[in-house]
């Protein structure tokens, strides 16, 4: 016996010893176990016999969570809404909305026609009815603040602009159907700080059909009280739903031929001068260059001087020199104008 406990305090640590008190290794199992279950990874055996020290491990638990879709099963997720607070999005704002009834009650053409009915909107953009530098586009403005200043939404989201305009880019309006808008909402106050520096004066936003089935042809004529300036129109429209009414197709075309107007054709557009012999009219002499000569100031301060085209005469400079533009002046412009759409929504 004392044999015996001679060698067991001679086994080193981590051993242990059998009936005849021989040091020996035990044996060591590790049992992996499901996580967050208890299992006993050094179950120790000494000789032959092997003893676990923990029982069969317990199953695995389900989770607190669903199981995943399969592949191929994806479900598209839209965000319509924040719940962060914004100032803006609470407050009211001043906006102005030109129904479906009322364009077709203004019998108008075109869409800048139509916005032009509107108090807030200015007249720096509207380069169709200038003959003079104009290039036929059709650009708008509120508030007389630049056509750099508005923005011009489809939809809600921002149309393409054409590279002209008063040397700014701008949406030429033209390039939209009149028959294929629904409603048109105009914020009439800034919101650069939603949209950025193009809506310092305020957004226009057109709202096009969405759900249009069926189809609409329109006939149009117009005429001035004066016999001139004669338009006539036809517009087309047709559309259907596809994927069980969750989407449309929406196709139309536009013809719009409209005639001239010349400024010489209006008493109004001739300024009223008051002579000696009473209130009258003159002529619109407002260039001050001739086809063939120049003007400029004598430097003796008697007055204006004109040279001939040889440079070799210089009389006194009279109104006979001006030339009379008002005869080549229109104040609309003829025109004539094509539009083919098609829109698909999904």
């Amino acid at each position: 016996m004392a044999t015996a406990s001679a060698q067991a305090a001679a086994c080193p640590t981590g051993k242990v010893h059998d009936r005849h008190g021989h040091c020996v290794v035990p044996a060591k199992r590790h049992v992996k176990s499901a996580p967050g279950t208890a299992a006993a990874v050094g179950a120790t055996t000494t000789g032959a016999v092997a003893t676990q020290a923990a029982a069969n491990p317990a199953p695995l638990a389900e989770a607190a969570f669903p199981r995943s879709r399969t592949r191929g099963s994806s479900e598209n997720i839209t965000v319509t809404g924040s719940l962060l607070a914004h100032s803006n999005y609470t407050a009211t704002a001043p906006i102005s909305v030109i129904s479906a009834k009322q364009i077709f009650n203004s019998q108008t053409q075109t869409l800048e026609d139509i916005l032009r009915l509107q108090p807030s909107v200015g007249t720096s953009g509207n380069y169709s009815s200038t003959n003079n530098g104009g290039n036929g586009s059709s650009c708008i403005d509120l508030r007389n603040l630049g056509i750099n200043r508005t923005l011009v939404l489809v939809n809600g989201k921002r149309y393409i602009q054409s590279g002209y305009g008063d040397g700014f880019s701008c949406v030429d309006l033209d390039t939209i159907p009149l028959a294929t808008v629904d409603h048109i909402d105009t914020l009439k106050d800034g919101a650069s700080t939603i949209y950025g520096a193009d809506a310092v004066a305020g957004v226009i936003n057109v709202v096009t059909k969405q759900h249009f089935t069926g189809t609409q042809i329109e006939v149009g004529g117009n005429t001035s009280t004066y016999g001139d300036g004669r338009e006539g129109s036809v517009s087309g429209i047709t559309g259907f739903d596809i994927q069980h009414g969750r989407g449309n197709v929406l196709l139309s075309g536009s013809y719009l031929d409209r005639g001239a107007i010349k400024q010489t054709s209006r008493n109004w557009a001739n300024p009223v001068i008051t002579g000696d012999n009473g209130p009258g009219e003159a002529p619109l002499l407002n260039s001050g260059y001739i086809p063939t000569g120049r003007y400029f100031g004598l430097d003796s301060g008697d007055g204006y001087g004109t040279a001939n085209a040889a440079g070799t005469a210089l009389r006194p400079y009279t109104s006979a020199d001006r030339y009379n533009y008002g005869e080549l002046q229109y104040l609309n412009s003829r025109l004539v104008q094509a539009n083919l759409c098609t829109a698909r929504r999904l």
